[in-house]
């Protein structure tokens, strides 16, 4: 088999833009098709371990995201009772221990730092370009052109066109939810921000973790929940459906 020179990657999010760099370093001509109008990324939070951040490393982005993000001193797991600490981790000397830090950084400051890496690679970027089928190593896009490589890459996420040639089966709820929000560091939670971590309970647990030079605070309420119909990252939702979500759980536990 001839070695493959053009390679075409549907998907501009993380595991895009990173493949997309980390293959346009090797010597190969890549174009990367992305459905939003612009290059960006929304969301909030995500934490890489130092694991990932080899990964990062390999393609010259580790010191740019560790700059844009927050490496944590330490973390813990707290009981949803009474907020006693069950665990404790010292996250401090991770590069000694791993070779690579451990960072918290907001999603979309993460991304900006891979598109970068990318151009700079490169890679051939293009946005408006939802495709819509593909077959062999051509896609179609939503306008009727085609764009064709020797080798392609799917990575549109969880709706991927691409894994339907492979796996045509449909997304189906799991029972599990995740409310996000970000909330500034003020005084009031500042306690939260010093000591990051996760308060687990059965069924449910909060997760927090600092960003953006600690001035704002990643937060995720996951709960098992049933009948849930929405589909989407950006749902809008009241807090206090959160809040009854949460005292449901504790009334029923604490039965």
């Amino acid at each position: 088999m001839s070695r493959p020179e053009k390679i075409l990657i549907v998907g501009g999010g993380i595991a895009g833009m990173t493949a997309a760099a980390a293959i346009a370093q090797q010597g190969f001509a890549v174009t990367l098709l992305e459905s939003a109008p612009e290059f960006g990324e929304i969301g909030a939070g995500v934490t890489l371990s130092p694991n990932a951040m080899k990964g990062l490393d390999f393609i010259g982005a580790c010191e740019a995201a560790t700059k844009a993000g927050v490496e944590p001193a330490r973390q813990r797991i707290q009981h949803w009772e009474d907020g006693r600490t069950l665990v404790e981790k010292d996250r401090t000397g991770q590069m000694d221990k791993y070779g690579a830090p451990y960072i918290t950084i907001h999603r979309a400051d993460l991304h900006e730092v891979l598109t970068e890496a990318a151009r700079s690679s490169g890679v051939d970027l293009r946005c408006a370009s939802p495709v819509v089928s593909s077959e062999g190593t051509t896609v179609t896009l939503a306008d009727g052109s085609t764009v064709s490589g020797d080798l392609l890459i799917g990575a549109d996420g969880v709706k991927s066109v691409i894994r339907e040639r492979f796996d045509p089966k449909e997304p189906h709820f799991t029972g599990h939810v995740a409310w996000r929000t970000l909330v500034p560091v003020t005084e009031d939670i500042k306690d939260l921000s010093d000591f990051p971590g996760i308060i687990i309970g059965p069924g449910a647990m909060i997760t927090r973790y600092n960003i953006r030079n600690y001035e704002a605070m990643n937060l995720v309420f996951f709960a098992r929940q049933e009948g849930w119909t929405d589909d989407g990252w950006t749902t809008p939702v009241d807090p206090e459906e959160i809040r009854k979500v949460y005292q449901a759980g504790a009334a029923t536990r604490s039965a």
